[in-house]
């Protein structure tokens, strides 16, 4: 349970678009509220990446095939869904409704891509991670956590809150 969060889903709930449980928890219920409110601000990439919520690596000899199409949107092109992903997913995304990303695999690539955003939904946030870096879209910020949907966190599409300390960049479509 996170207090922002609690306070988060009370803010949406007294606004009328948070019907779920007040649990201090960023599952599908917050998002599709956060994305509410949002409203025209919402980015149509974001509503792409909330659908694939779950989409996941498939462990031993097979690999998913969705995370290939992923892939294929990059120039790496990496033919098994072990290789990182965070940034072959943002591409995908962002291809889907024909936003030219930046075709490459490297989440690090996002740093200077588009222009300069603020932390509103849907922007596109790097950070640095053990071993690299990662990308993904913003679906909630304070002052100190991101809440972040993206690919390859936890090796699945999910939401995942981080810390902001290691921040890189915040990113937005021209």
């Amino acid at each position: 349970m996170n207090k922002e969060i609690l306070v988060l889903q009370t803010g949406l709930q007294r606004d009328g678009l948070y019907r779920g449980v007040i649990d201090g928890e960023f599952g599908p219920l917050t998002l599709a509220a956060v994305m509410q409110r949002a409203g025209a601000g919402c980015p149509a990439y974001l509503r792409i990446a909330a659908a694939e919520m779950g989409v996941s690596e498939i462990y031993g000899e097979r690999d998913n095939p969705r995370i290939i199409a992923y892939h294929a949107k990059t120039t790496l092109k990496a033919q098994a869904d072990g290789v990182p992903w965070c940034a072959s997913f943002v591409n995908w995304c962002m291809a889907q409704v024909s936003i030219k990303g930046t075709n490459s695999a490297g989440a690090i690539s996002f740093a200077t891509w588009g222009v300069l955003g603020t932390g509103s939904v849907g922007d596109v946030y790097v950070m640095s991670r053990p071993g690299g870096n990662h990308v993904a879209f913003v679906v909630h910020m304070t002052k100190t956590h991101v809440w972040l949907l993206g690919g390859n966190q936890g090796n699945k599409v999910s939401i995942k809150c981080m810390t902001r300390s290691r921040e890189k960049s915040i990113r937005r479509a021209k």
